[in-house]
């Protein structure tokens, strides 16, 4: 089947006017036009939606849809039931204080994925975890798809920022919005089934900044919560083991983090 367009972006967002200018201009110099990017908002109080607007002129296309949603895979489910029939044949979700990394990052991609065989349902590069209060980053290479396949039932085995996802894959398998840090990682395991469907580009795709909901003290717990529910549902005992380690000889990360709460 032909889609219009080879690749779909899509990004979430709730008043981050601070950020979304980096990632807009990320996409307006890509030397690839082949995309369109579809922003599912929150119903922002901020600048955000004016921003938006003012990136029509730069980009291919783009697709707005805003209404609240109950966080980051309610809005990834809108955003994909909303504008299915202009979905490219590839996707890639990209927050709003992502960008991607050069000019090059999509014509790369293309070029490394546009004739793979249909069996082959991710294709992952690689990407920077940046602290921008540090202003240091920290390089991200998947070794080959089998490693990848190995770790996926105790280790989220790709980051979604850098990982490329088949159209029919995103529109056949919902995002459970009972999860809040987790529903990408359990998007995987309900999709990620031999490592035959994955393909390792080795093609630097994004700089994702640190300091997110996924990284934060504050949801510390609900990712160990989040986990354990994730590796229970998917029977994955190295998983549960995992969890009961981190929480038998790590049981300090836990009491300094609710000391620190408790103070402030």
């Amino acid at each position: 089947m032909h889609y219009k367009f080879f690749f779909t972006i899509i990004t979430s967002t709730y008043n981050v006017a601070a950020t979304l200018p980096r990632l807009l201009d990320s996409l307006a110099h890509q030397t690839c036009r082949d995309f369109n990017w579809i922003v599912q908002d929150g119903a922002s109080t901020d600048n955000t939606m004016t921003i938006v607007e003012h990136y029509r002129a730069h980009l291919p296309e783009i697709l707005v849809h805003t209404e609240k949603d109950s966080g980051i895979y309610d809005a990834w489910n809108k955003a994909i039931e909303c504008w299915q029939v202009r979905l490219g044949e590839w996707v890639l979700f990209l927050g709003a204080d992502d960008i991607l990394v050069d000019a090059y990052v999509l014509e790369n991609v293309k070029n490394s994925i546009k004739n793979i065989s249909t069996d082959v349902i991710f294709a992952a590069g690689d990407l920077v975890h940046f602290d921008y209060s540090k202003n240091i980053g920290k390089f991200v290479r998947l070794k080959d798809s089998y490693e990848c396949f190995s770790k996926r039932d105790f280790k989220l085995p790709m980051p979604h920022s850098s990982l490329f996802t088949r159209r029919e894959v995103i529109t056949s398998t919902k995002f459970d919005t009972s999860f809040k840090v987790s529903g990408d990682y359990d998007f995987l395991l309900k999709t990620f089934n031999n490592p035959y469907q994955l393909h390792i580009m080795h093609v630097l795709v994004t700089q994702m900044s640190r300091g997110g909901i996924s990284d934060s003290d504050d949801t510390l717990f609900m990712r160990f919560y989040e986990s354990l529910r994730l590796y229970i549902r998917h029977r994955s005992l190295r998983g549960i083991i995992k969890c009961f380690d981190f929480l038998i000889y790590k049981p300090k990360i836990f009491i300094k983090i609710y000391l620190h709460k408790s103070c402030i």
